[in-house]
Order: structure tokens, then C-alpha cells, then sequence
């Protein structure tokens, strides 16, 4: 039992397909008794299926089933229905390849009528089909430059040479081993070829290295250097503080045993000397409260070099002394 189609009033192109279809399926396709039970049974059935949608111009889920029925049974009839059902989809670079293939099928099972009908059919079609020609720009690293179409690889010796892709949108991605990865969107269409050449890819950052380690906070360091520091100014200080301490105490005993005071009463040398004193023993509260504060800083800075703070972390220290008292206020900032 053959398989033929009902006659429909169609116009232009749709016409023409169908007609062509007919004589895919007339008499040189009898696949109706070519059917067995399994796969290929159930590959008739789709041919069927999309043999009557293509009948009313869908297209669209014709195709489908005509694509599963050849994978299942891949017969010369079903590729160029196939390749038909592609070509009114306006997706000529599948009908082009589907056309040679029929061909070649055809070919090799002596059907020199369907040879004849897919390779002219394959010539008309294919010099319609939109082209796109992807090269990679010349770099170090382009030797490990993969290059895919939403995610189908250009194999290396593609590289340049146009080849043939049913119109719409693509995704065209560019990596590598050590690269960093590079995409763009490509349209593609019968009326502009694409012409793509990958950019020049930088090189990514050695994962293996691992993340790079901060440089050491020194920051506990620095803190008791500077503590050694202060501490030893504020001894000095100190020091010379007592110093002049002692030397108020000293001229305060010489001017009481000079006679030249007596009390609170003095002479012209008398009070020469408890002037003098009083300078001395001023100095020497300055320089002590000085000193102090600055050995206490020291202190408080070698603390805080012991326990130093993390990098994202600030600390101040700030010492304040007055004519006889001082203070040290230290802090945290985050």
C-alpha cells in the first residue's frame, strides 16, 4: 500500500513544496510495506503524522516528527520531506544539508529520480542559505582558543570558511586554558552574512596559585616599636624632671640656711633664690607628668602591639598633658 497525498488548492511556494513532496512520496517510496513492528513501525506512523500537518501548512510541527521518523529509520523519502518541511520554514541552511544528504542516499540506493530532484533542489537552496565565517584574531594563546555556536564547537580547520546557518540569533562563545572566556550575540540573515573574528582573549588569573594572600598586618609590630620608643623619651623625661626636682629642694635648704629669708620674708638674695626655686620645682611637675605620660603611653602602645588589631580595624592612641596633670584617651575605630 502506498502512501500519496490528498490534491489541495494551495498558491506560490506552498504549492510548489507540496508538490514536491508528492513526488518524494509517489511511487518511488513505497514505505508503507517497507514497515515491521518496532521503531520502524513507529517511524511510519510519524512520517504519516507529518505528512498530513504538512498537507495543511504546519509546518512547524511537521518537521519534528519527520526528523524523529528519519532517526528511527532514516529512509530517502523522509529526508527529502524533510528537507522540503526545513526549506518552508525558511530554514534553508537544514533543508541545504538535508537535501545532501537525500542526495547522497539516494545515491547509494540507485534512486538516480530522487538523486536528480535533491541535488537540484540542494543547488537552488543552499546558494540561498545565510553564511557566517568566525576566525580567531591572531594571539599567544590561540592555540587554545575553542570556538562554539550556542554551544555546538567550530572545529579548528573551520576556522575562516563560511558555512551555512538557518537565519535568527546566535550565541557565539570563545574560551580557553587560562583565558578569559569572551560571548556575543550574532544575527544572522539572507541578506547580511555574518563575518566574526574572536578579540583577542586576556589571560585569566592562575587559578591554581590559589587566592593571593595579604600581605602580613605589621601593624603590632610598628605599635612596639613606637612603645619603646615613648617609653624610653618618657624615662628621659622623667629623669630630667627629678633632676630639676632635686634641684628646687637643693636651692629651697640653701636659701632658708643663708639667712637670707626668714619665713616668708626675704632679702634681695633671698629672694633670688626662692624665685629659683620655684622655677625648678615648676619645670620639674611638667617634665614628671611629661615623662609619666609618656612611659604610660608606652605601655598602652606594647599592649596593643601584643593583641594588634585585625587589618579592617583602626586604633589611636592619644596621650594630652597640661601645665601639672596629663591623660591618654585610646581607642578602636571599625
Amino acid at each position: 500500500m502506498g502512501r500519496h497525498i490528498k490534491a489541495t488548492k494551495r498558491t506560490g511556494a506552498a504549492a510548489s513544496l507540496v508538490t514536491l513532496a508528492a513526488l518524494a512520496v509517489g511511487p518511488l517510496c513505497p514505505l508503507a510495506s517497507a514497515q515491521t513492528p518496532g521503531p520502524t513501525s513507529r517511524a511510519g506512523e510519524l512520517f504519516d503524522e507529518a505528512k498530513t500537518m504538512m498537507d495543511k501548512g504546519n509546518f512547524a510541527e511537521a518537521c519534528p516528527k519527520l526528523a524523529e521518523s528519519e532517526s528511527l529509520d532514516p529512509q530517502v523519502g523522509t529526508m527529502l520531506n524533510l528537507a522540503l518541511c526545513y526549506e518552508a520554514l525558511g530554514k534553508t541552511a537544514s533543508g541545504c544539508s538535508m537535501w545532501r544528504d537525500a542526495e547522497a542516499a539516494a545515491a547509494r540506493k540507485l534512486q538516480s529520480d530522487r538523486e536528480q530532484l535533491a541535488r537540484e533542489r540542494a543547488a537552488k537552496v543552499c546558494s540561498r542559505a545565510p553564511q557566517i565565517a568566525v576566525d580567531v584574531a591572531p594571539q599567544s594563546g590561540r592555540d587554545r582558543v575553542e570556538v562554539a555556536i550556542n554551544d555546538v564547537l567550530v572545529p579548528r580547520e573551520r576556522w575562516g570558511t563560511s558555512q551555512p546557518l538557518d537565519p535568527g540569533e546566535y550565541e557565539l562563545r570563545a574560551s580557553g586554558a587560562g583565558l578569559r572566556p569572551w560571548s556575543s550575540k550574532v544575527v544572522v540573515d539572507e541578506q547580511h552574512p555574518a563575518v566574526v573574528v574572536v578579540p583577542v582573549l586576556a589571560e585569566a588569573p592562575d587559578a591554581s596559585t590559589g587566592p593571593a594572600t595579604p600581605a602580613p598586618d605589621r601593624r603590632g609590630q610598628h605599635l612596639k616599636t613606637a612603645a619603646w620608643v615613648t617609653g624610653a623619651a618618657g624615662l628621659a623625661v622623667v629623669a630630667v624632671g627629678a633632676a630639676f626636682g632635686v634641684s628646687a629642694i637643693v636651692n629651697n635648704v640653701a636659701a632658708n640656711g643663708s639667712h637670707n629669708c626668714v619665713r616668708d620674708i626675704c632679702n634681695a638674695a633671698g629672694e633670688s633664690d626662692r624665685q629659683r626655686v620655684i622655677e625648678d620645682a615648676n619645670v620639674a611637675d611638667v617634665m614628671l607628668a611629661v615623662g609619666v605620660g609618656g612611659v604610660a603611653t608606652g605601655v598602652a602602645l606594647w599592649l596593643l602591639g601584643s593583641h594588634a588589631p585585625r587589618p579592617s580595624s583602626g586604633v589611636y592612641v592619644q596621650p594630652a598633658v597640661a601645665e601639672r596633670s596629663w591623660s591618654l584617651s585610646v581607642g578602636r575605630v571599625w
